[in-house]
Formats: structure tokens, C-alpha cells, sequence
């Protein structure tokens, strides 16, 4: 096949959307002719010197010359949920269709792909498939309205059914969108293929596996502190734990991800610098942190309960156990709870009870950490299985074209 696959910038650092989306192309570039339509993102420049230390060195990367101003992305970011329309207008726009159509003519594609979020790309592929005939695939990660009640639209949300009403199939990351798809948007070939993990991280995990000695308890919590995501319960379970100072002081609460100054600020006050935050790493950094981790934080607000985020594959493949604040009915709780990976609760004394056993634990095993099982099913998790499915999927799309 040949493929033209469109995202609005190259390579983000650590950004769960942007791995899945490479993880797709880089399956299809060992079999398929490539091309990847995209541009230079200010912050993160691509190197053509360094893509051949890279598997994705045999995708063609078409990067056209395009104005971008920081100020105006945040000023569109914020008005997106309002004029939807002004997210493709200036900051992808007509330069990278009118350069889409010229590759059409030259290379006839078989197919296009592209991702969600955010919408510009989808614009863009809109666009190009109307003019130009090739059939468009569009793997949705997320809903503009998926955390509102079933049957509510905001404007977002609408000006996306208009967009993908000419796609020829949608892929989504969980059941719950694969729903929403079919009974609000009326999508038909939709397919759920979830997220996961390199299988890689597997096979290093297991090799490099085995009780590591650590000074201190560490626990830790990659991801956003937003939309209902709160360290309450854990904090405040650690608080009533019935141990001395000298104990309470070996026990760490470190934070990965991209806080809020301000969010930052709330929890240094009432918690009297419990927490440790640490900003954004890579995820070849997070690997290693999470191995030498004691515990692992999950938190899903009630409102976002469908959602399956990748991370959760990433813990359960360390065999590092898991507390999970959630909403018990998640698949996410579902599948720590069945695989014994953890605890999933959301009261603080239950939570502190549990973790008062897994600290002794701890300590009377001289400060080794103590793993769980890594689950066989996560084979079906990994970013290779996830790749082979949107592939197949594109492959039955086409005969049916």
C-alpha cells in the first residue's frame, strides 16, 4: 500500500498520542510506502541526521514551511471549543493541503490516515480526500464530548461529526468512544484498538526483574492533576499512617508530568511538602523510575471511567504493585483488580490501612521492592499487536472501497 499519514507536528516529546500514532506508522512503513505529511513543531526539531538511528527511518517525511506563532496556538486553543474552525485556519491551513494534493497527483496513495487531536489534522484530511478521491482513515483517541452526558454536544464536538462524515473508517482507543461513535455520531466501521506499551518493555523488564533494594518508599504518580485527578486520598492516607516520623520520612510521593504552578502551590500548603514535583520526562525515563519504584498511583475522576489510558499497560508491566483511585466499574479497575496488580479504592482509611501493610512488607524484606505477576494477557496490549490490528483494519477498509 502506499499511505499518506497526516499529523499536525512532528515527534511532541513523551505525549501518549503522539506513540501511538508513530507505533502505526512505523508497523506499516516495514511492508507499506509511507509518507508522512506533518511540519516542524518550534520545540521539538526534527533531525533528519538522527533518522537513521530511528525505526521510523524508512517513513518519507514531508515537512512544508509554515508559519507558527506560540501565542496564537494557545489564543486558538482556547477558542477551539467556541469557532472550532479557526484551529485549521491559520496554524496548519491551506499551505499543507495544497501540498497534500500535489503528492496525491504524484504518488497515488491508496489511502490517508490521520489522528485526533487536535481537530487541524482532520480538517486537512477532509479537505484532501474530497478533492482528491483517496479513501480516509481517522484513528480518534478521544472525544470533544466524551466526558459529557450520552447525547450532548458542544461545538467542538459537532464541527468534528461534519469533518469525519467522509471518512471511509474511525479507530478509536476504547469501547466507550467505540460506542459513543456509533450511537451519537451514526459511524459505521469503527473499531476499537486500545493502547499498550512496546514489547520491548517486556522483555527488558523480565530480564532486568528481581527484588532491587531502595532507601527510601517511593511512590509515584505520572500524569495530570486536573478535571477531578486529586492526590487527596492518597496523601491523606499516608497522614493517618500509624508509624513514627523517622518510618513516615522514608515514604516519597513523586509527581511526573506538566502541573500547574498553581495546582503545585495548593498541595505544598496543605500537605507541608509531602509531594515532589518533577515535570515532564521521557518515557525511557519513566521505565526506569517506575522499576524502582514501591508503588504506582493511578487516578481516573469518575467522569472520565471509559477512558484506557496506556499508562496503566506501562505499570502493569513493571510488576510494580498499583494504587488505583478510580471508579471500581472501569475496565482499568477491572483489569488491576482481576490480575491482582493492586488496590483499587476510593476511601482514604482503606487506603492507608493498605498501604501500612505494604510498608511493613517492605521493610521486613530489607527495603526490596515487592512485585506483582505481570499479567500474559498484556501481549495483547503492546504497541506491535496494536499496529498489526490498525493495519488489517485498513487492509478490510480497502476491499471494501
Amino acid at each position: 500500500m502506499k499511505i499518506l499519514a497526516i499529523r499536525t507536528h512532528w515527534h511532541p516529546v513523551n505525549t501518549p498520542g503522539s506513540r501511538r500514532f508513530e507505533s502505526f506508522l512505523n508497523f506499516l512503513a516495514k511492508e507499506n510506502d509511507v509518507t508522512l505529511l506533518s511540519y516542524e513543531h518550534p520545540n521539538h526539531k526534527f533531525n533528519i541526521k538522527e533518522v537513521s538511528e530511528k525505526s521510523y527511518s524508512n517513513i518519507t517525511v514531508e515537512i512544508p514551511k509554515i508559519f507558527y506563532n506560540s501565542l496564537y496556538q494557545r489564543f486558538v486553543g482556547k477558542l477551539r471549543m467556541s469557532i472550532p474552525q479557526l484551529d485549521g485556519l491559520f496554524s496548519f491551513g491551506e499551505r499543507i493541503l495544497n501540498q497534500g494534493v500535489e503528492l496525491c497527483k504524484k504518488n497515488k496513495y491508496d489511502v490517508i490516515i490521520t489522528t485526533y487531536q487536535p481537530i487541524t489534522s482532520l480538517t486537512v484530511a477532509h479537505e484532501l480526500s474530497a478533492r482528491t478521491g483517496v479513501p480516509w482513515i481517522c484513528d480518534l483517541r478521544d472525544l470533544p464530548n466524551q466526558f459529557l452526558p450520552l447525547g450532548h454536544f458542544n461545538k467542538e464536538a459537532k464541527y468534528l461529526n461534519n469533518i469525519i462524515v467522509n471518512s471511509s473508517g474511525i479507530t478509536c482507543a476504547t469501547d466507550g468512544l467505540e460506542n459513543r461513535l456509533v450511537n451519537e455520531y451514526q459511524k459505521k466501521n469503527v473499531k476499537t484498538i486500545y493502547n499498550g506499551i512496546p514489547e520491548s518493555w517486556l522483555k527488558e523488564i523480565q530480564d532486568s526483574s528481581g527484588n532491587k533494594h531502595n532507601i527510601n518508599f517511593e511512590i509515584i504518580y505520572a500524569g495530570s492533576l486536573y478535571a477531578g485527578r486529586s492526590l487527596n486520598i492518597l496523601l491523606e492516607a499516608i497522614e493517618q499512617l500509624a508509624l513514627p516520623s523517622s518510618s513516615k520520612k522514608l515514604i516519597k510521593v513523586r509527581v511526573f508530568g506538566n502541573i500547574k504552578a498553581s495546582v503545585i502551590k495548593t498541595y505544598t500548603d496543605k500537605f507541608n511538602n509531602m509531594v515532589i514535583f518533577e515535570g515532564l520526562v521521557e518515557q525511557k525515563d519513566l521505565k526506569e523510575l517506575y522499576q524502582k519504584s514501591s508503588l504506582l498511583v493511578n487516578l481516573m475522576p469518575e467522569g472520565h471511567s471509559a477512558a484506557i489510558p496506556s499508562k496503566i499497560f506501562e505499570y502493569a508491566a513493571t510488576g510494580v504493585k498499583m494504587l488505583n483511585i478510580s471508579p471500581e466499574s472501569s475496565f482499568v479497575s477491572k483489569f488491576i483488580d482481576n490480575n491482582e496488580l493492586g488496590l483499587t479504592t476510593n476511601d482514604t482509611s482503606e487506603c492507608s490501612e493498605w498501604l501500612l501493610t505494604l510498608f511493613k512488607s517492605w521493610e521486613e524484606n530489607e527495603n526490596k521492592i515487592l512485585n506483582c505477576n505481570v499479567p500474559g494477557e498484556l501481549r495483547l496490549f503492546t504497541r506491535e499487536m496494536q499496529a498489526l490490528t490498525f493495519q488489517r483494519y485498513i487492509e478490510d477498509i480497502l476491499k471494501n472501497e
